[in-house]
């Protein structure tokens, strides 16, 4: 009987170690997914595009460059060039009188013409750094198109 309750005890001490293990374990792993969340989720209200947008992405496609991940940085310098030509249509498009169009961002106008070359003036040397071309969707890019495919 003795040999059976010394038995029991010893299963149930690892059982209580494994326990306290597990514990820590799904502590750590909650620690985890709250640190995922705030890197793929933004908490500020901005969407994944207003991410890219202020992004800095010359030190973000050299890191990748560097790190021997030209793929990678291929595709974040396509998203960065879509979400940059892009931004600009979550706001009130506005005509001047030579019929432009432009947007306010921070109560400061900006032309829709000049956003998009400006994406293109910054993003064409990363291309040829990385010895690839503008994607054939984002070259070259037509607003209008864009406006039309997204209201279905």
């Amino acid at each position: 009987m003795e040999s059976t309750f010394n038995f029991i005890s010893v299963i149930l001490a690892i059982w209580g170690i494994l326990e306290i293990i597990l514990f820590f374990k799904v502590w750590k792993m909650t620690n985890d997914v709250e640190k995922l969340k705030n890197k793929f989720v933004d908490c500020n209200g901005k969407g994944e595009g207003e991410t890219f947008v202020n992004m800095d992405i010359v030190s973000s496609v050299r890191t990748l460059y560097y790190l021997n991940k030209k793929e990678e940085a291929y595709e974040l310098l396509n998203k960065y060039l879509y979400y940059e030509m892009t931004y600009f249509a979550n706001f009130t498009i506005h005509k001047d009188e030579n019929g432009k169009e432009y947007v306010f961002i921070d109560r400061v106008s900006y032309y829709i013409e000049e956003l998009i070359n400006n994406a293109y003036l910054k993003t064409l040397p990363l291309y040829k750094a990385l010895d690839k071309d503008i994607p054939d969707n984002l070259a070259p890019f037509d607003y209008k198109e864009y406006l039309k495919f997204s209201k279905g």
